[in-house]
């Protein structure tokens, strides 16, 4: 099993940068908006509570603070104005739901859910609470590493979505190389520069912001980055369970999750890791993330150094 391309993860809170981009272009929030965590959201006549990984609440946040330390409140409410439908048409435009079209064969597309695909899939009505979860990357939604890799290319290209590929070059029967096509790729018709910069603005307060969810990465940093981290639940858990991890066999386990882009200023690289039910994104994924990042560009100064 190509993991990268075909497995398939529920993406969590590694989308909530798109689901936030997505907000500010419909004119559902703006850069400034703010909302009161205290823990939990509750829908006007629905007695279950959707909890925030904080129990404890994060008081209140604006979009870029919910981006770095990632609120679950703050999406569950963005994602109950928007309805499952405009979050779904906003998120395949990063092509969530679909192949990347990269040149290997087996690639599976993930799930990128609305009304109508619950009602073809499932043959059942959609609900109000499912769009909440959605906006947190949990529920129907699925991705696989190389869509999350992909995606966060596109907010780091601020809008240009490249279709990945491999093959670098194909030799002749001459033996002289024949280099491939250049990688096609699409813009994201979303023209507000600032939506973009304000989401990206979010990304480098995971990272560098007292409360950020990935701020130990930082220490000795010798490029930027801007990142998300991620803990995706296996199972669902009713309201009132504390989730842990020691009471359950492995393969229930959370899934870790992160991603990111470097430089900030002029991007050369973007990553997705999930670790298979290793638990929280900061503490499991992003350690990993940072590690590959340090590879690459310890490469290309000895590189430069070299030439």
């Amino acid at each position: 099993l190509n993991r990268s391309i075909q497995g398939l993860y529920p993406p969590g809170s590694t989308i909530k940068p798109m689901v936030a981009l997505a907000g500010l272009a419909e004119g559902f929030v703006t850069n400034k908006s703010k909302t009161f965590c205290p823990g939990h959201y509750k829908l006007p006549n629905v007695k279950r509570k959707f909890n925030d990984w904080k129990r404890t609440g994060h008081g209140n946040v604006d979009m870029k603070d919910s981006i770095a330390q990632s609120c679950d409140v703050f999406f569950y409410d963005l994602a109950d104005k928007m309805g499952i439908d405009k979050l779904h048409d906003n998120l395949t435009l990063f092509n969530f739901g679909k192949k990347t079209g990269i040149d290997i064969p087996g690639e599976k597309g993930g799930i990128m859910p609305s009304k109508s695909w619950k009602k073809i899939n499932r043959d059942e009505p959609w609900y109000r609470g499912e769009t909440l979860i959605a906006g947190i990357g949990q529920g129907f939604m699925t991705s696989s590493p190389l869509q999350l890799a992909v995606a966060t290319a596109a907010l780091a290209n601020k809008g240009q979505l490249f279709q990945p590929k491999l093959l670098k070059g194909i030799q002749a029967s001459n033996n002289s190389i024949v280099e491939a096509k250049n990688t096609q790729s699409r813009q994201i018709p979303i023209k507000d520069i600032h939506h973009w910069e304000d989401v990206i603005d979010g990304m480098k307060m995971t990272i560098y912001a007292p409360k950020g969810t990935a701020r130990h990465l930082n220490k000795g940093l010798a490029y930027t980055l801007a990142g998300k981290t991620g803990t995706a639940q296996v199972f669902g858990l009713d309201a009132e369970e504390q989730y842990i991890a020691e009471k359950y066999e492995e393969k229930l386990r959370d899934h870790a999750l992160f991603t990111g882009f470097a430089p900030i200023e002029n991007p050369e690289i973007a990553i997705a890791v999930i670790v298979e039910n290793a638990g929280s994104g900061s503490s499991k994924a992003a350690p990993l993330g940072r590690q590959v990042l340090d590879v690459y560009f310890d490469k290309q100064s000895t590189n430069s150094l070299t030439q």
